[in-house]
């Protein structure tokens, strides 16, 4: 996720914020990995449902439940781009606060 986020650095998420409304885009999300068994990843929303999202010369057309998600790094990320589009239930959290290292605290937008 560089550049927004650096190595070492941590990040609270929040398991509530999806439960009144859905991810918008742009937010950064802990989401599960498709075809593994568990792994989380954090990522960035860059389409929801009904959505048209072009990258690399590629098109999604996202379905009613569906959502595109990338890494910030595009050259360097395994994500969307390479496995498709995830269901809702596959993002499990909002990041909103980076807390460590103290003197990198910040908020995420």
């Amino acid at each position: 996720m560089l550049p927004t986020l650096s190595p070492g650095e941590y990040v609270l998420f929040d398991r509530l914020a999806y439960r009144r409304r859905a991810p918008r885009r742009g937010e950064i999300v802990l989401a599960e990995e498709p075809g593994t068994s568990g792994r989380r990843v954090v990522k960035r929303v860059a389409g929801g449902p009904g959505e048209s999202v072009s990258l690399d010369g590629r098109e999604w057309d996202l379905g009613e439940d569906e959502y595109l998600l990338v890494g910030d790094d595009l050259a360097a990320s395994r994500d969307g781009r390479d496995w498709g589009p995830v269901g809702r239930r596959a993002i499990l959290a909002r990041g909103w606060l980076v807390y460590w290292p103290p003197a990198r605290m910040r908020w995420l937008s």
